[in-house]
């Protein structure tokens, strides 16, 4: 029997290219403009989303870059952030998220937890 060739063969990151960098500044940029938009209702006492990965990769890079798993829950926890002072500066009710995040690659070994609280 011939063993199967592993489809990530990197064991410390895999490399980044040009086009990768592009599409996680595009993801940076849509995430804080989509939660700061979203939660800047007053009248939202909770937020409810769902965002699925469905290239997210292995988290990390050779160089040590994040990958999309952790941009999405670093803006996420960023998003929130500001959201919470702009709240508490205008006098506003504080705001609950609650999510469901899935990251396609977590059942081909990754180490991604399946439940995972932001803190911010």
């Amino acid at each position: 029997m011939v063993a199967k060739k592993d489809k990530y063969p990197w064991s410390n990151g895999a490399p980044i290219d040009d086009h990768t960098r592009t599409k996680h500044n595009i993801l940076r940029q849509y995430l804080a403009c989509y939660f700061d938009v979203r939660l800047a209702n007053p009248q939202i006492r909770e937020f409810k989303f769902a965002i699925i990965d469905g290239f997210s990769g292995g988290g990390r890079y050779e160089t040590g870059e994040p990958g999309s798993p952790l941009i999405i829950l670093e803006e996420i926890r960023r998003a929130f952030f500001r959201a919470s002072v702009r709240r508490q500066v205008n006098n506003m009710p504080a705001v609950k998220l609650t999510g469901i995040i899935m990251f396609n690659d977590a059942s081909r070994g990754y180490r991604i937890p399946q439940r995972t609280n932001i803190d911010v």
